[in-house]
């Protein structure tokens, strides 16, 4: 090519892990919605990356590029359309006349420009009218992963790992709750690297939190999340220290929520819970892994809810409950008519039960699980004995498990009592 490496206005694409060098200009993307990640463009001296026309420019993502050796780097034309959830984020820009280029506003974190000289990036690298978030910002160039396409900082590297972005709004914060209480419905928020200490409540409907990379909820002995509102999602943290008669995460009484790729887990005292599910529904918990709590996934009188699905299971870990020796550590329970969820390929390895499914908990399906224990595997019973009149659940389906004992004390692979049909 001689001119460009692509031009193309279309929504909705990935370009990734591409080379483009020595020609005159590299990328031109007229429109929105894509990602663009992984990329190396060395030496197309117009620009590197060239955005938009009156299109808006919404949705976009630019990510672990290498980007050297340009007039600009990054650059948004001046007749640019609006820009809405636009970020620009651990690249490296530097070796460039100038970075970037704009006269809209959006984030820009975690890039390395060359220098750790905040001014000189701010007076000498970045230009245009726009307002860039720039904080936190990579204090070194060094590539964690050399010979691979693009561009891999250690997100150590970052400084200011405490702010949490609005990506939506482009708007910064120094805690989680903030970012919530200021955010609207819908809204795109990603927290920095460092630890939290907070009782966050998520009451906006539809609110996305993400991380910048493995940042702490640390509830400091309540309830580190607690989630009221619809259609919430929760990806990428590790959340710990919850009450001892808690839940780290607490999904209350609402739909659709989405916890995907967390670690929860209570090392110091035990937790009552990994997850509870009070009512609602229609909630996806999944790739999570989940330690040190008597329960790992709980929920009361709760419908059409997958835990882990196929190729995305989650791993639960449950131990004794020091705070009430009664208490049965289990891997998942169901109980007061949680009815027509699937509980499927997870690793649930469980000092009693792996699954349990109690108190008219019926149409649920149990399939592909791996569950390793010392007491039940899979059992269908009343929650509390006695409970003489009592339907522990009909029309479930437990297929395809694989149950394992740890020694010779397990009683029983799959149990089935209480009136269960």
């Amino acid at each position: 090519s001689t001119n460009f490496g692509f031009h193309n206005g279309s929504p909705d694409i990935l370009f990734e892990g591409n080379l483009v060098e020595n020609n005159n200009r590299g990328f031109r993307l007229l429109g929105g919605n894509f990602t663009f990640q992984n990329n190396t463009l060395i030496n197309n001296p117009v620009f590197g990356l060239r955005l938009g026309s009156n299109n808006p420019l919404e949705n976009v993502l630019i990510e672990n590029n290498y980007i050297n050796q340009h007039n600009v780097a990054v650059e948004l034309d001046e007749d640019a359309g609006p820009v809405s959830n636009f970020v620009v984020r651990e690249n490296d820009l530097s070796n460039n006349t100038l970075a970037i280029f704009s006269n809209k506003d959006f984030i820009a974190n975690c890039n390395w420009f060359g220098t750790d000289d905040l001014d000189s990036i701010q007076l000498d690298l970045v230009q245009g009218t726009g307002e860039l978030v720039l904080q936190p910002y990579l204090i070194d160039g060094i590539d964690s992963q050399p010979g691979q396409s693009g561009f891999q900082p250690d997100p150590n590297n970052c400084q200011n790992p405490q702010i949490v972005f609005n990506l939506t709004q482009n708007t910064s914060f120094t805690s989680i709750q903030a970012a919530i209480d200021l955010a609207n419905p819908g809204d795109l928020i990603q927290v920095g690297t460092d630890t939290f200490i907070e009782n966050i409540v998520i009451d906006k409907e539809g609110l996305t939190l993400i991380n910048g990379s493995w940042p702490v909820i640390d509830g400091g002995g309540g309830v580190p999340v607690h989630i009221v509102a619809n259609n919430v999602t929760l990806k990428g943290f590790k959340v710990t220290n919850a009450g001892v008669d808690s839940a780290l995460i607490w999904i209350d009484n609402v739909t659709g929520v989405t916890i995907d790729s967390n670690y929860l887990t209570n090392p110091n005292t035990v937790s009552l819970f990994g997850i509870a599910i009070d009512g609602g529904g229609e909630h996806t918990i999944i790739q999570n892994e989940i330690d040190s709590v008597a329960y790992g996934v709980a929920m009361e009188g709760s419908t059409s809810n997958n835990i882990g699905q196929s190729g995305l299971g989650n791993e639960i870990n449950t131990v004794p409950y020091p705070a009430d020796p009664d208490v049965i550590p289990t891997g998942v329970l169901l109980f007061d008519e949680s009815n027509e969820n699937i509980i499927g390929s997870n690793q649930i390895n469980s000092v009693d039960y792996g699954v349990h499914l109690a108190d008219e908990s019926g149409n649920n399906t149990v399939e592909a699980n791996v569950v390793v224990g010392q007491n039940h595997g899979i059992i269908i019973r009343p929650f509390n004995i006695p409970m003489s009149t009592a339907n522990s659940g009909d029309n479930n389906v437990i297929s395809r498990n694989d149950v394992t004992a740890t020694d010779s004390t397990f009683k029983y692979g799959i149990r089935i009592q209480g009136e269960a049909d």
